[in-house]
């Protein structure tokens, strides 16, 4: 491990208020522009038409969880790394990073063939019957590079279990921006339309991120984890390790792509495909606000993780206490700027003649959507707390409740009761995610105070 991994190590451990900062920075960089594909794609294909963009609005809950899939498991493997590294166990540490990959390579076979068979059934489901044609042109491809989404986020949490962030974030990094100039040409040169969109998206994946990761952690292998398959031996153990932090995250990723996806449905119904199109595109951005939160999250797991399998209360409870404050600070600043920009914001998705109504709806629904930023800190450190000492069952039931259960009352009391239309759905997102995140923080914050007693 080279003497900058050493030094960042070394923090984690001496000064867990600093660690979180230096480690969420660059984290939240590769979370921005890896958010950024997504948003990149809507605004090209904007060009496109309501209809297109609406499509890839339908396809965004089903990218939400395939990436949301790779980033629970690289959590559940970097929660149970960086508790072996805290108890000084090289070797388990090692073996968890070799069967985290493993698995994600035996799951993207399955997961890929059983995802094309059933596109259709899925599309249907989500309330694409109007844009089937586009939806099944732009998720066919997505599915088919499930592989370049799935694999660097595995590998970003083993490098980020050591604290070398920044093999985690630089080739995200670069290939959003690779991203930014070829997804043009596929478009709109090639003329592929909204598959061209998809197949910029993974090409840039693959060149900018999978390969150099993969170079750095089996062949380079000059970390401080070492993945060996020469000395490979199944450990259900080790599974288990990984499953039980790694599942539950995975599940909350779906359960927010399912809550996207049910509000698609909703407002499909009272607003037609505007009206999908109007929330697809302003959701993405609100996604993009909520990435420096989920940045301290991520940077919290690895440091409240080796606090605790080294059992330092001390350092737990002020990893928490500093990412919960960071987390606030970064994400009120996001919005005030969310709010102030919404105009220019609004252009990145209605610059053609064929979208150019969608303006001044799109700014208006980011100004409304953007205070949902703020309620989220408490709730997304909450659980990222929970994933971090090893219980993702907690972490999950409170996703649940925060994004499901109280949003999705909230919406019911606001369309269905009170007739509030759009502007209802809306409000039931941030007053049901303010509530639910509340719950959260109180639970998180109560078992830290068991522990530090």
């Amino acid at each position: 491990m080279n003497n900058v991994e050493n030094k960042e190590q070394n923090l984690i451990q001496t000064n867990p208020k600093k660690a979180i900062k230096v480690l969420a920075v660059p984290i939240m960089i590769s979370l921005i522009f890896a958010m950024l594909n997504n948003v990149i794609d809507s605004a090209w294909v904007s060009g496109l038409g309501p209809n297109a963009l609406a499509a890839v609005g339908f396809i965004t809950p089903m990218f939400m969880a395939i990436v949301g899939l790779g980033s629970g498991l690289g959590a559940g493997a970097n929660s149970a790394i960086v508790r072996f590294i805290g108890q000084k166990n090289q070797k388990q540490a090692n073996n968890t990073a070799t069967h985290g990959i493993i698995f994600i390579v035996i799951l993207v076979i399955v997961l890929t063939t059983i995802l094309l068979l059933f596109l259709d059934n899925i599309l249907l489901a989500l309330g694409a019957s109007k844009v089937m044609e586009l939806g099944r042109a732009y998720g066919w491809w997505i599915i088919f590079g499930l592989f370049s989404f799935l694999l660097p986020n595995m590998y970003a949490g083993i490098f980020r279990s050591e604290g070398a962030v920044k093999r985690a974030t630089y080739p995200i990094i670069a290939s959003a921006i690779l991203n930014m100039i070829i997804d043009p040409i596929f478009i709109y040169t090639l003329n592929m339309g909204v598959s061209g969109a998809a197949i910029a998206t993974i090409i840039a994946q693959i060149v900018m991120a999978l390969i150099p990761m993969t170079y750095w952690i089996l062949i380079k292998k000059d970390g401080q984890i070492k993945a060996n398959f020469k000395d490979y031996k199944t450990d259900l153990k080790i599974y288990k390790e990984i499953l039980i932090v790694g599942i539950p995250a995975s599940l909350e990723e779906l359960i927010m792509a399912l809550l996207s996806g049910i509000v698609n449905g909703v407002l499909s119904v009272i607003a037609g495909t505007a009206g999908v199109a109007v929330f697809s595109a302003s959701w993405r951005l609100v996604g993009l606000g909520i990435t420096p939160a989920m940045g301290v999250g991520i940077a919290a797991i690895t440091v409240v993780g080796t606090a605790y399998g080294s059992k330092n209360w001390d350092n737990l409870k002020t990893a928490f206490n500093s990412a919960i404050e960071f987390a606030l600070m970064l994400s009120v600043g996001v919005f005030l700027l969310f709010f102030v920009f919404a105009g220019e914001l609004s252009q990145l998705f209605s610059h053609s003649s064929a979208s150019g109504n969608l303006a001044p709806l799109i700014t208006d629904t980011i100004r409304v959507l953007g205070i949902y930023i703020v309620t989220m800190p408490l709730g997304l450190i909450a659980a990222n707390y929970f994933q971090a000492i090893g219980k993702g069952l907690n972490s999950l039931v409170l996703t649940f409740i925060r994004e499901l259960i109280a949003i999705v009352i909230c919406i019911i009391i606001f369309v269905a009761v009170l007739n509030w239309g759009e502007l209802g759905v809306y409000w039931g997102i941030i007053i049901g995610g303010t509530i639910g995140s509340s719950i959260g923080y109180f639970f998180a914050k109560r078992n830290v105070k068991k522990l530090t007693r």
